[in-house]
């Protein structure tokens, strides 16, 4: 797994941990339980041909919680710290879908029809 991978499947799962340590709040589990069924398609070599569509779902839950945060999240060390892991996880996230663009425009150039993103997450 390339380093950029691991940092979005920790990250993915840092946050997951932190919203289902929440949990008395229903919202809040069940946002951590989306985070860990995103984090898990991610690595899952099943859903390998599928996982940039995985990205773009992973970076719009992302952006939709923290904007969801920002206009009912609890302003507390928590969420603050959430709210990085959360930012750090989109910017990650972002890098990974221009950069796999990238390589699947040049394949596309040198031989249609290949997944560049089938030899590794």
């Amino acid at each position: 797994m390339r380093p950029l991978s691991v940092l979005i499947v920790g990250a993915t799962a840092v946050t997951a941990v932190i919203h289902l340590s929440l949990y008395t709040d229903i919202i809040l589990l069940l946002n951590g339980f989306g985070y860990a069924a995103l984090a898990a398609l991610y690595v899952m070599p099943m859903f390998a041909a599928q996982r940039q569509r995985v990205r773009w779902l992973l970076l719009g839950y992302t952006l939709v919680t923290f904007v969801a945060w920002l206009f009912v999240g609890a302003r507390n060390t928590i969420g603050y710290l959430d709210k990085t892991v959360e930012a750090v996880l989109v910017v990650a996230l972002i890098t990974e879908i221009v950069r796999r663009r990238g390589q699947q425009d040049e394949a596309e150039g040198e031989t249609a029809g290949q997944d560049t993103d089938e030899a590794g997450v």
